[in-house]
């Protein structure tokens, strides 16, 4: 729970200092492939609740790198092509990306949450008085 707390506080008041943990390989290089399979491992549980995401036109697009990182198989590991290279050596900062950009998202989709409901207020005057 501390963790959970860490990273609601962060994606609330400071997105972009959000730091996923990754493991680590011998050599240093951050293994990345976990932490996507997992988040999809999470959407999966509560599929009906990421619906309104994962049909959305535009906003989709944001889990599509997290299910080409997640893949078990590595199909992008092993690929040649300069952009192919490139979108991996940026693996960890593409989770970043997508997840402050799903966080984004779904901050769109909640009601103004400042809003008071008059009929409230008004019954709240009139018991102060």
């Amino acid at each position: 729970m501390g963790r959970y707390n860490e990273i609601a506080t962060t994606m609330k008041n400071d997105p972009d200092s959000l730091e996923p943990i990754f493991y680590e390989g011998p050599d240093g290089t951050l293994i990345v492939m976990d932490w996507a399979a997992g988040f999809l491992d999470a959407v999966k549980l509560r599929w009906k609740s990421w619906e309104p995401l994962v049909k959305h036109r535009r906003a989709n697009i944001l889990l599509q790198p997290l299910i080409i990182l997640g893949d078990e198989d590595g199909f992008f590991e092993h690929r040649n092509s300069p952009h192919e290279r490139e979108f991996c050596a940026a693996k960890p900062n593409v989770i970043k990306t997508c997840a402050v950009g799903i966080c984004d998202f779904w901050q769109d989709q909640r009601p103004d949450r400042q809003r008071v409901n008059p009929r409230r207020q008004s019954r709240r005057r009139r018991r102060t008085r």
